[in-house]
């Protein structure tokens, strides 16, 4: 039986299961790789609680400026372990961009 997690006004996001873990490392390989190809290099930022999510935010916004700042194409993904706020955040992080 499905776990949700619940956004502050109600909404209800199931949580994955374990079925569901190799499609999503599928989705998040080819992800890498098309991230590559265009050049990016790819930042993973784990745990998407408040300083994750405004870390993943100003990774994905990043601009090199300057030779010896943070390349200009950077690749940010995030992840959250499967709880009940986890999700909630994840979707409404990537509504967001």
């Amino acid at each position: 039986m499905p776990e949700y997690s619940f956004s502050p006004e109600g909404e209800k996001f199931p949580l994955p299961e374990k079925a569901e873990y190799a499609e999503e490392l599928k989705r998040i390989e080819n992800l890498v790789t098309k991230a590559r190809a265009e050049g990016k290099e790819i930042v993973v930022v784990m745990g998407v609680g408040f300083v994750g999510a405004v870390m993943a935010a100003i990774i994905a916004d990043t601009v090199d400026k300057k030779p010896a700042s943070l390349p200009s194409s950077l690749s940010a993904a995030s992840g959250q372990a499967p709880e009940a706020t986890g999700r909630y955040r994840c979707s409404t992080a990537a509504s967001r961009r």
